[in-house]
């Protein structure tokens, strides 16, 4: 059965007014799925470079796959670096929208020499993991859009400050949202499903990309840095764990953002709001993925796990993007620190508003998790909101723009 994604009305809108448009993302999140059954991409031909033969020829051939009148997709394009330049030419000669179609596992904007030649001619779009608003069907504007779009946030809310919900759990953050894992929940092959993500593209096509010689070495760093997701990103603590350098961390780092692995979330900055933290933070893309790395397991108790907090937060953080990436591309994820240390975990920037967004894995609410949000909401007069996204069932007013929303309302 195909699952229609919350990108695809955004997909479609793109390829009315560009030539090119791109589709990227990591490995087994569902762009194929997405390029050959989404009844909005009906008619168009479809090559795929994973098949050996369709890659070699179009190695030889750039130009081959771009005879025809009709509307072209390709998927893992960015095997073929020299099929960009002929897509390229065949532009510039007919800038007719939605003519190309492009698909990816690796970011398009980081490989060298791609995001060049097609500069001015492609519009770039991300699929994520599956988020919790995708698996609970949900239809229409989501709340996080309107929190942006609206002054009076109290007139935002579905019901009324009481109006119940559902959160993800433990069990939704551990599985994540790669669609064989989130869609077959319970199944007995969790951990090795991702043991073959694991080995066929992390440590295979990654390390290929990275031309790593320490494969031990890679692997070492790769279980760091899901370790380490959720936390402020400091190279020289990578590379002593590892026991390698910052240089080398810094490159590695590079690849696994190349590949959609992991992001970095950079400090929130304005006019008003001096001396902050400059680092970033680190984020893995995905909670099961992180779980899986870090040693936990889909049946593991997180009750009183250390890990639990960044588990969750990481997996807010994929939700948010995804919601982001499909309905307000043009927002900005970022953090917040302030001078004196008080921190905000999510701060999401547009360019009339902002929000703020604190991740709470627990079901209760106390003055410690409002001391950031405070000082941020005081210090940036044009955040609508400042908000602890936590697993209670209720949506409670904190404070002036202060509000505790359960999780599966600020989701949904």
């Amino acid at each position: 059965m195909y699952l229609d994604r919350n990108i695809v009305p955004l997909l479609s809108k793109a390829l009315a007014s560009m030539p090119v448009v791109v589709l990227s993302g990591p490995r087994q999140v569902g762009k194929s799925t997405i390029l050959r059954n989404a009844p909005a991409l009906r008619g168009r031909r479809y090559y795929n470079l994973d098949d050996p033969a369709v890659l070699a020829r179009t190695r030889r051939e750039p130009d081959w796959l771009l005879t025809g009148e009709e509307p072209i997709t390709i998927d893992e394009a960015q095997r073929a670096p020299g099929l960009l330049l002929a897509i390229k030419r065949a532009v510039d000669q007919d800038r007719q929208p939605g003519r190309f179609l492009l698909s990816g596992s690796a970011n398009f904007l980081l490989l060298r020499g791609i995001a060049e030649s097609l500069a001015g001619r492609a519009v770039y779009l991300q699929l994520g993991p599956m988020g919790w608003r995708e698996l609970r069907r949900a239809h229409g504007e989501p709340l996080l859009c309107r929190l942006l779009a609206e002054t009076d946030t109290a007139a935002v809310w579905p019901a009324t400050p009481s109006a119940k919900a559902s959160n993800p759990g433990p069990r939704d953050w551990l599985f994540g949202g790669f669609p064989p894992v989130c869609l077959k929940r319970g199944a007995s092959d969790w951990r090795l499903w991702f043991t073959g993500y694991r080995q066929t593209y992390m440590e295979r096509d990654l390390r290929d990309l990275a031309h790593v010689a320490d494969l031990g070495l890679f692997e070492q760093f790769v279980q760091i840095m899901a370790l380490r997701s959720a936390q402020v990103l400091n190279l020289r603590d990578v590379a002593r764990d590892c026991g390698s350098n910052a240089p080398t961390i810094s490159r590695w780092l590079r690849i696994l953002e190349t590949g959609f692995l992991g992001r970095r979330l950079p400090p929130y900055f304005s006019n008003r709001i001096k001396r902050l933290v400059k680092a970033p933070k680190w984020y893995l893309v995905d909670s099961g993925l992180m779980a899986f790395l870090s040693g936990l397991d889909r049946d593991s108790d997180l009750s009183a796990n250390p890990l639990r907090g960044q588990l969750f937060e990481t997996y807010l953080l994929q939700n948010l993007a995804s919601i982001l990436g499909d309905h307000l591309p043009e927002a900005r994820l970022l953090h917040y620190r302030s001078p004196n240390g008080y921190e905000v975990d999510f701060v999401v920037e547009t360019p009339g508003a902002v929000l703020a967004i604190e991740a709470k894995a627990g079901a209760s609410v106390d003055a410690r998790d409002l001391r950031g949000l405070a000082t941020f909401v005081q210090a940036a007069p044009n955040c609508r909101a400042g908000i602890v996204a936590y697993q209670g069932s209720e949506i409670r007013p904190l404070g002036p723009r202060l509000w505790a929303v359960p999780t599966g309302i600020l989701l949904t």
